[in-house]
This record gives structure tokens, C-alpha cells and sequence, in this order.
């Protein structure tokens, strides 16, 4: 009976580890696409009225990259924090 608990216990345990390597792959996508495009659609779209391009769009890729480092580097700090604690 306990042989079988312990069994069930692993399989969850490598379960949630599934689950939590996936939710962070998913963190870590957006973290990418959201701020690069965001700042790409909002630099087109300057440029569209203010008649400069490619200015802003070039800008905001820039923007993008940076502040896309600037989060995967934090999240990447608060991963590291939690793997030491446990």
C-alpha cells in the first residue's frame, strides 16, 4: 500500500515539474513576442503618421530588444533565487 502512494506521489511530483517547465516556456515566449512586436507595430505606426520611417520602427525594435533582455534577465534572477532556496 505505501509502495503504491510513493509511486503516485513521484508521478505527481514529475508531473508538476512538467506543468511548471512548460508555464515557463510559455512566460518566457511572451516575454519575447509581446514587448519586440508591441514596440515594431507602435513604431510603424508613427512613422505612418509622422511620414518617417523606417525611424520609429528601427527604434522600436531597439526598445524591444532592450526591454526584452532587461525581463528575461528577472525572470531568469527570480528562477535562479528559487532553485537555491530549495
Amino acid at each position: 500500500m505505501f509502495l503504491c502512494m510513493e509511486r503516485r506521489e513521484g508521478e505527481q511530483n514529475r508531473e508538476g515539474k512538467v506543468w511548471y517547465a512548460l508555464a515557463f516556456a510559455l512566460q518566457l515566449g511572451f516575454l519575447i513576442v509581446v514587448p519586440i512586436g508591441g514596440f515594431l507595430l507602435l513604431g510603424a505606426w508613427i512613422d505612418r503618421h509622422l511620414h518617417t520611417s523606417p525611424l520609429f520602427l528601427l527604434g522600436g525594435a531597439v526598445g524591444g530588444v532592450f526591454l526584452t533582455a532587461r525581463e528575461v534577465r528577472d525572470l531568469l534572477v527570480i528562477l535562479l533565487q528559487d532553485a537555491q532556496r530549495k
